[in-house]
C-alpha cells in the first residue's frame, strides 16, 4: 500500500513538474499521458517488490520449518544410534 501511495505521489509530482516546465501548445494532453504512463510503471515495479518481498519472506519461513524438521530428525538418529550401541554393547 505505501508502495503505490508513493508511485502515485511521484506520477502527481512528475505532472506539476512537466507543467510548469514545458510549453504543450499543440499537444495539453501529452503531460497528463506521460503522468499515466509513469504511475502504470511505478504501479508494475511496485506489484514486482512487493511480490518478491513476499515470497522471500514465504521461503525464510518454510526454511526454519524444514531446518527444525531436521534438527528433530538428527536428535532422534542420534538417540537411536546410541540405543543401538548399547543394545550391541550389552549382548
Amino acid at each position: 500500500m505505501n508502495g503505490m501511495v508513493m508511485a502515485m505521489t511521484s506520477a502527481v509530482v512528475w505532472l506539476v513538474a512537466d507543467k510548469m516546465t514545458s510549453s504543450t501548445l499543440g499537444a495539453p494532453m501529452v503531460p497528463y499521458w506521460n503522468a499515466v504512463m509513469l504511475l502504470a510503471e511505478f504501479a508494475v515495479v511496485v506489484v514486482l517488490v512487493t511480490e518478491r518481498k513476499t515470497s522471500r519472506m514465504a521461503l525464510e519461513a518454510e526454511v526454519k520449518q524444514r531446518t527444525l524438521e531436521l534438527t528433530d530428525a538428527n536428535r532422534e538418529l542420534t538417540r537411536s544410534r546410541e540405543d543401538l550401541v548399547n543394545t550391541l554393547t550389552e549382548l
